[in-house]
């Protein structure tokens, strides 16, 4: 009943967090070999590259810091997140 439950969660997207008690939206993370997006931030310059996903440390290192994007457009908002953040004094 259990995997059943867990398996209509992930088809709509979702999960269960033990630790908050709560259903929260799957992060997506790309199959291996397909192209995704990553925000990078050095000497003050901040862009936006494209990789492909190929299950080594860069990849999933950049995927539990939720900067691993589907879209340059959404890596792009979150960008502009990321620059409001650090802008305010």
């Amino acid at each position: 009943e259990i995997q059943e439950l867990d398996d209509q969660l992930a088809a709509e997207g979702k999960q269960w967090n033990p630790d908050t008690m709560q259903i929260e939206k799957l992060r997506w993370k790309p199959k291996k070999d397909t192209k995704y997006f990553h925000i990078i931030i050095t000497g003050g310059i901040a862009q936006i590259n494209d990789y492909i996903w190929r299950e080594d440390g860069v990849d999933r290192s950049g995927y539990e810091l939720g900067n691993c994007f589907p879209t340059r457009k959404e890596a792009e908002a979150k960008l502009e997140q990321i620059k409001k953040i650090l802008l305010q004094n």
